[in-house]
Parts: C-alpha cells; structure tokens; sequence
C-alpha cells in the first residue's frame, strides 16, 4: 500500500460560502473591467482616426502626383513640377513611415479585442451576482477565477 494515498480517507470539498465582501471584490473587478474597456475603446477610436488618415494621405499623393503630371503634358507649355513632385513623395514617405513604425492598424485591432475582453468579463461577473446565491458556484472558484482573469487581462493586453 502507497503511504502517500490513503483510499480509506476521503476528505469532503467544503464550499465556501457567499458573503457581502466577496460580491463588493468581484462588483469592484467588475468597475475595473468596465474602465478598461471605456479606456481600451478609446484607444481603439484614436488609432483607428490615425490609421485613416496616414492611409488616406498615403494613397491620394500618388494619384496627386500622377494627376499633376498628366495635366503637365497636356499642356502647351510645360511646367517644371519636379520639387513639387519631389516634396509629395517626401510626405509620402513620412506619412508612410510614421504608419509602419507605429502600426496604427494593428494597435487599433488589439485596443479593440482588449475592450471586448474586458467587457466580456464584467458581463460574467454581472451574470454571476444576479443568480441568488444558493445557486451560484462556489465564492472561492468564483473569486479566484475571476481575479485570474482581471490579471491575465491586465498582464496580456496592449498598454493603455
């Protein structure tokens, strides 16, 4: 017989049981959820204005280049546009540049799924605290899988 287990023991789970300050920790990661996500989503919306706008910027100035020389040639006289042209594929550049260095698209991409995560979680925590609590999982499971969650969120997710 193994001295490490004993089948003659069979010790009984006791649950913990519901009280007023374990439903105020799981309403106060609730709130914080809920903050983040407000946060998150408004990272999400500015990232989302600057990936437009460099995008935008960056695939109209070679049609403005292009136009440009277009109406040149058509034209009788010719005009030397070349440091106008010059200048717009500098900004160009720039513009093109700045997008790929801060990668605009992906940090709005990943604000958004972290706002959605967060919401998620204060949606299963509200869910939880509306069951009565005889019928609930048990407070200690309950507390410790939602405190793992708020800190894997906080761990895991882009810096705000």
């Amino acid at each position: 017989m193994d001295d490490d287990y004993d089948d003659d023991i069979d010790y009984e789970r006791r649950e913990m049981s519901w009280t007023n300050q374990i439903e105020e920790r799981l309403t106060l990661i609730s709130e914080e959820a809920s903050d983040k996500s407000i946060q998150h989503t408004r990272h999400a919306k500015c990232k989302k204005k600057l990936y437009y706008i460099s995008s935008t910027v960056s695939i109209i100035i070679p049609f403005v280049i292009t136009f440009v020389n277009a109406i040149n040639d058509t034209q009788q006289y010719k005009h030397n546009f070349e440091l106008f042209n010059i200048v717009l594929i500098m900004i160009s550049g720039m513009v093109n540049g700045l997008n790929t260095f801060f990668n605009f698209g992906k940090k709005h991409s990943d604000h958004d799924i972290a706002a959605t995560r967060y919401e998620e979680l204060k949606t299963e925590i509200d869910t939880v605290l509306i069951i009565k609590r005889r019928y609930r999982h048990p407070a200690d499971v309950t507390l410790k899988n939602f405190t793992n969650n708020i800190e894997s969120l906080n761990k895991y997710s882009i810096s705000l």
